[in-house]
């Protein structure tokens, strides 16, 4: 699991993970447990670097706090937490608090003025601005206020990679998701060229902006990320983005532009519509064309991939509920990732995946007829690690072991 909490505070995603541990009495004897590796806390210290917080649960007194404060700080962090429950304590009564104290996280008023102060006259004295929003604006339920945001100022939006599908793409005003150098021109020109870049829960990577993620020019940008803004060299901590959001919302200064949105709409790479015979090996862009028919039908459909060709192909796809590690770019998620999301929101998800990665994880599909699940799987299957081999052609270990998948199906 260890990967998957990884992925979950890379990419701020809240989540809880209970897990069994040692007992208490044997921990005092000095018993030799299985699954114990180096000491008894092994477990939660290794935990510890992939969770915002973690505690093992060896207190009855104390335990309804900590298991209180988990979840509180996992919801205001957008991050992952551990808890730890000894295996001789797992029935142990615990003492109930009369109340919970919630983690109070400070917020700077004086920054938070002064911060909104200097965007909105950046803002207004800019000639091209550009709001870029990320996937923070959707971790902290702020998708329909950012909308409201962009209507108002009348500025173009794009989207970054991770942020796909946080601003809806059918919208006059987004012209696309920015990737660097492999964006196309006119997208690139929007961005590069503006004057005031302002990012909203934007996580600034190599994958997120594109590669390499260096096209943007810092002394034009505003990163509003969770707590912290910075407006070139002025840094304001402890400004809650969801605050700054409604601060700008609620300002008489906020400017409108007129004429500022371009009239293109983002398109979709041109090869996608390349004519192609009918002997022709099968392409990814080929079955980028055939998923676009399949969601102009069904728009209501997420999408749900995996990494690698499967995660850069979304690009392409036209649909406004996208998700993927795009940032973490972990192998095995699009699979187990579609059943989670069909068994919490009741949407039947359009899953595009690797053969490599459904190799890892994909086997977890035995469990869709037991739940009443049934993901859309595309699988795409060149029998090797394609995206190893892309950086070393030479390589001769990539291949990957043949499975009859389309008998899975059956099975």
């Amino acid at each position: 699991m260890i990967n998957s909490v990884a992925c979950a505070y890379a990419e701020k995603s809240p989540l809880v993970v209970i897990s069994g541990g040692p007992g208490t009495l044997e921990k005092r004897r000095g018993v030799l447990v299985h699954h114990e590796v180096k000491s008894y806390e092994s477990q939660w210290k290794v935990y510890n670097e992939v969770v915002e917080y973690g505690a093992i649960l060896d207190n009855p007194r104390t335990a309804a706090a900590e298991i209180c404060k988990a979840p509180d700080l996992a919801l205001k962090l957008m991050r992952p937490v551990y808890l730890e429950v000894p295996r001789d304590l797992v029935y142990s009564e615990i003492a109930q608090p009369e109340a919970f104290e919630p983690s109070g996280l400070k917020v700077d008023e004086g920054a938070l003025s002064e911060d909104s102060d200097e965007i909105l006259g950046r803002l207004t004295t800019s000639r091209h601005p550009v709001l870029v929003v990320g996937v923070e604006s959707h971790r902290f339920g702020l998708q329909k206020k950012i909308v409201t945001l962009a209507e108002r100022l009348q500025v173009p939006v794009v989207s970054s990679f991770l942020g796909r599908g946080v601003f809806p793409t059918t919208h006059p005003q987004f012209k696309g998701t920015y990737l660097g150098t492999v964006s196309p021109a006119p997208l690139r020109d929007v961005v590069e060229q503006s004057d005031c870049l302002l990012l909203l829960g934007v996580l600034i990577s190599d994958v997120s902006l594109g590669i390499p993620p260096d096209c943007i020019d810092d002394s034009n940008s505003i990163l509003c990320i969770s707590r912290d803004v910075s407006i070139r060299h002025h840094v304001f901590h402890a400004v809650p983005l969801d605050r700054l959001v409604d601060r700008l919302l609620q300002s008489p200064n906020l400017p409108r532009r007129e004429n500022c949105v371009p009239g293109w709409q983002a398109g979709i790479s041109p090869e996608i519509f390349q004519p192609y015979a009918e002997e022709e090996p099968i392409r990814v862009r080929h079955v980028i064309h055939v998923l676009n028919d399949f969601m102009s039908q069904h728009p209501d459909f997420p999408l749900v991939c995996d990494t690698g060709d499967s995660l850069f192909a979304t690009v392409d796809i036209r649909a406004d509920l996208c998700i993927g590690p795009a940032y973490y770019a972990t192998m095995g998620f699009a699979v187990p990732g579609s059943m989670g999301l069909q068994a919490a929101s009741g949407m039947r998800p359009l899953v595009l995946v690797g053969d490599g990665a459904f190799q890892m994880t994909g086997p977890e599909i035995a469990h869709c007829q037991r739940y009443g699940l049934n993901p859309i799987v595309v699988l795409l299957n060149n029998s090797r690690w394609e995206m190893l081999q892309a950086f070393f052609p030479q390589a001769d270990y990539n291949e990957t072991v043949p499975w009859p998948f389309a008998r899975l199906a059956e099975l």
